[in-house]
């Protein structure tokens, strides 16, 4: 099973292909707009591992390797 971060930008790829494909029409626009996908998807990995090391310390090691790891993919990545 591949991490959340792997899903993300995975996930992330896929939906701006998607956007792009049928809202841009300038090739320009299209390469910039899918360029753009694994910057902020590591920043959201970046984000959902402080995350997870947040709660760990502070609600313990079992919720932030657990409950919260498991989540923290989807929490973290619909803002962006």
């Amino acid at each position: 099973m591949c991490c959340s971060g792997i899903r993300s930008i995975m996930a992330m790829t896929l939906l701006s292909f998607i956007y792009v494909h049928f809202n841009l029409r300038e090739p320009w626009k299209k390469v910039l707009a899918f360029a753009m996908t694994l910057p902020f998807a590591v920043i959201g990995n970046i984000v959902r591992v402080f995350t997870i090391v947040l709660f760990s310390k502070w609600f313990g090691e079992g919720f932030g390797t657990g409950p919260w790891h498991n989540i923290s993919g989807f929490v973290i990545t619909i803002p962006i």
